[in-house]
């Protein structure tokens, strides 16, 4: 699977409207249906024997509606939690680089939305991720390709002590943040922290291997959100479980 830039998927993204209505004009064009990414057709119209379209054609007006759809809560959750998990495994591979952060830093950014999307402000979902989300933005904040490198909010406890000597003022602000979290959101913090144990045994600095590979692995292929609500960011997406993409905007 292919590693598609920013700049394409969001041209794609952006184009898709002029596409669909382009299509949808054309005689060459005998069905034309839109299916979202459960498999649910959101549009679905063809042509009789005549020629004519058996339905208004409305297929623009079916994907941005489609587009303008909320996440259902379970939904919103799964999202986040994927997004989670491709982060933390980007980190053990050692692939948050300049090449991956121009596409990890937006779909961080879009977690944002995602979570305001549902509606109950005290849910698992949004509680966690109001918990997590300093932790989250660290991790696209600069490149990722050592243990060493990961910043002081990222790190446990033990680790963070290590690196007093040399940072004492910045560890000692970390210390204090901490200091001010509730118990459920110390345990969250604390949880997410544990890719630090993965990355021990994996993350190198990038070799000639690294270098020929090119792309990120698949998972980040489909990185990008691709179904839309109202977002924070203008562009364009389990880890690696076998499911493809982050859905925000289309």
């Amino acid at each position: 699977m292919a590693w598609t830039p920013p700049t394409a998927h969001d041209g794609a993204n952006a184009m898709m409207p002029q596409t669909i209505a382009a299509a949808e004009a054309s005689p060459a064009v005998r069905r034309l249906t839109l299916t979202d990414r459960t498999g649910v057709d959101r549009y679905v119209n063809e042509r009789n024997t005549d020629g004519r379209w058996r339905h208004e054609p409305a297929a623009v007006a079916a994907l941005e509606a489609s587009r303008g759809r909320p996440l259902p809560s379970e939904e919103a959750a799964s999202w986040l939690a994927r997004h989670r998990d491709i982060l933390i495994e980007f980190a053990a591979r050692g692939e948050i680089s300049e090449t991956t952060l121009p596409a990890l830093r937006p779909v961080t950014r879009d977690a944002d939305a995602v979570a305001a999307m549902d509606p109950d402000p005290r849910s698992a979902a949004r509680r966690d991720y109001a918990a997590l989300r300093p932790l989250v933005h660290a991790l696209v904040s600069p490149p990722v390709t050592s243990p060493g490198g990961l910043p002081l909010p990222l790190l446990p406890a033990e680790a963070l002590a290590s690196r007093a000597p040399r940072d004492a003022a910045p560890v000692a602000a970390e210390l204090d943040r901490r200091a001010g979290l509730t118990p459920a959101e110390r345990h969250a913090q604390d949880a997410f922290r544990r890719l630090h144990d993965r990355l021990r045994p994996s993350v190198h600095a990038p070799g000639p291997e690294a270098a020929s590979r090119g792309r990120p692995p698949p998972p980040a292929a489909n990185s990008r959100p691709t179904c839309a609500a109202p977002a924070p960011t203008a562009g364009a997406g389990k880890a690696p479980a076998p499911d493809p993409g982050l859905p925000l905007r289309r």
